[in-house]
């Protein structure tokens, strides 16, 4: 059985993704706590990553808050302007 590598963010502008990601959970008139939720991540951890506090932010959690929010992972690393991805 395989073991399945977790890759984590540590190098990423953490205070603008939160900011990013405040912004979306604001504007779909969402809580901390239902996008915790819907994401699958405990609601303490959510308040460090949109906070900017979280040490790091694991690629399952990237993924899970993408598509909440129905941003794009390009726009919370930094490496675009645009929040939702092209289609």
């Amino acid at each position: 059985m395989a073991l399945a590598t977790v890759t984590v963010f540590t190098d990423v502008d953490l205070q603008r993704l939160g900011a990013h990601i405040r912004a979306a959970r604001r504007a779909h008139g969402l809580t901390q706590e239902q996008v915790a939720w819907r994401a699958d991540i405990t609601v303490n951890h959510y308040g460090l990553i949109e906070g900017g506090k979280a040490k790091g932010l694991r690629v399952q959690s990237l993924y899970a808050l993408c598509q909440v929010l129905s941003l794009s992972a390009d726009y919370l690393l930094g490496l675009t302007d645009s929040p939702s991805s092209p289609h």
